[in-house]
């Protein structure tokens, strides 16, 4: 059994037709083409329940002109399907909305523009389809759904980096000071030659004074010795002036 409620009244029988509007999507019946469907909009998306899907219908109308020039509108519809899911959304056809019922023999018009003849009184507010029966508890409403995510990529655990030993820089060997053999230099010109008997002085055979020196001879005369600094690598050149007793005592 089929109930169409308004403001004023009930109807109940088969419905030829049961409308909000003159637009397709806006109603059900008999009469329309495979039965008619109700659209509805929730968010951006627009959902059609088909007459042989729909439990029930609750439409909300709303006065949002004046008293002198109304505009009377459905602004919002409640809708519940036979396997128990909820749609509440706005109308999803044109702003022309106007109520039309017709049972059995029974007819009933509510067209706002139709001036003395329009009453409010007479929009239709309620369809129920039930029969009295109790309709299913309601899954989530696609409406209220939250967008699907993509699913994150599974976590995979990655073994550690092999380390490769840390690399040492090889340790220096420690500077030492080259030890260049000092050539023997002659008293008269200090150039570097082999070492050299030194002229006998007059009056005698003066002797060769030697200086041991870090393993090194060193005879009368300027030697040099050319050492590397083992702190900063620098070439040292030293000069030494080698004398006997005699030569110091002039």
């Amino acid at each position: 059994m089929a109930t169409a409620m308004l403001l004023t009244r009930t109807m109940t029988g088969e419905i030829k037709v049961a409308e909000l509007a003159i637009a397709a999507g806006s109603g059900i019946g008999t009469m329309l083409k495979d039965g008619g469907y109700f659209a509805v909009k929730v968010g951006d998306t627009v959902h059609k329940v088909a007459a042989k899907d729909l439990a029930v219908l609750e439409a909300q109308w709303e006065n949002t002109g004046t008293d002198a020039q109304p505009n009377w509108l459905v602004t919002q519809l409640r809708i519940t399907t036979k396997d128990g899911t909820r749609y509440v959304g706005a109308p999803a056809w044109p702003p022309v909305h106007a109520s039309s019922v017709e049972i059995g023999s029974q007819q009933v018009y509510a067209f706002p523009l139709a001036g003395v003849d329009f009453s409010p009184d007479n929009f239709l507010v309620k369809i129920d389809l039930t029969g009295g029966k109790p309709v299913p508890a309601a899954p989530s409403a696609p409406e209220e759904a939250p967008a699907e995510q993509p699913s994150a990529p599974p976590t995979t655990t990655q073994p550690p980096a092999e380390q490769a030993p840390a690399e040492t820089a090889p340790e220096a060997p420690a500077a030492t000071a080259p030890s260049p053999a000092a050539p023997a230099a002659t008293a008269e010109t200090g150039a570097t030659g082999p070492a050299s008997a030194q002229p006998a002085a007059a009056g005698g055979t003066q002797p060769t004074v030697v200086i041991q020196t870090g393993g090194e001879q060193l005879s009368l005369g300027t030697a040099v010795l050319v050492v590397k600094c083992p702190n900063c690598g620098k070439v040292i050149r030293i000069e030494i002036k080698v004398v006997t007793d005699t030569d110091s005592e002039q």
